[in-house]
């Protein structure tokens, strides 16, 4: 399951935190969020950032 979490602290810090996504789909999923929180001073990558994800490719020459 893909999951977005947002923890702010007493002071005003926040962090974005992902889990089930893979690859730059994190970045895009919060890409929105971070515009509306403001600059970033800080980003670690996951390790899920660098798995690529699995897309079915389909035949393009028509044949099965």
């Amino acid at each position: 399951m893909k999951t977005i979490k947002v923890h702010v602290s007493k002071e005003g810090d926040t962090k974005i935190e992902t889990q089930g996504f893979s690859g730059v789909a994190c970045k895009e999923a919060t890409k929105q969020l971070e515009k509306a929180l403001g600059s970033v001073s800080n980003e670690k990558l996951t390790d899920d950032y660098y798995k690529t994800s699995t897309v079915d490719q389909m035949n393009t020459n028509g044949n099965s």
